[in-house]
């Protein structure tokens, strides 16, 4: 299982869902939804769906950050801050001094 989970803590995790909802979510055989499982389904889905693309966005991200560095006794030229708000507008830019 992914993330280090055994079947009893995701069993023990799902009986404690059940039991704050107060109401079965699933049969368990066959395993099959019930109506309120459903619901609940469609509501955290595209939040799950989002989270497994999450690694590609923090790529996208990691790609568009730029990190300026100036030599002790200050060099001539733009400072981090001043680079950025000469690009205001044109792209997503992240600014690392």
């Amino acid at each position: 299982m992914p993330y280090g989970l055994t079947q009893p803590s995701i069993s023990k995790q799902l009986r404690e869902l059940e039991m704050e909802a107060g109401m079965a979510l699933f049969r368990r055989r066959p395993f099959e939804l019930t109506p309120s499982g459903k619901l609940l389904y469609a509501f955290v889905e595209p939040f799950f769906e989002r989270l497994r693309r999450y690694p590609e966005h923090l790529q996208a991200q990691a790609s568009m950050l730029l990190r300026l560095g100036r030599a002790a006794g200050g060099a001539a030229g733009l400072s981090a801050p001043d680079f950025a708000s000469v690009w205001p507008g044109h792209f997503p830019i992240f600014v690392s001094v």
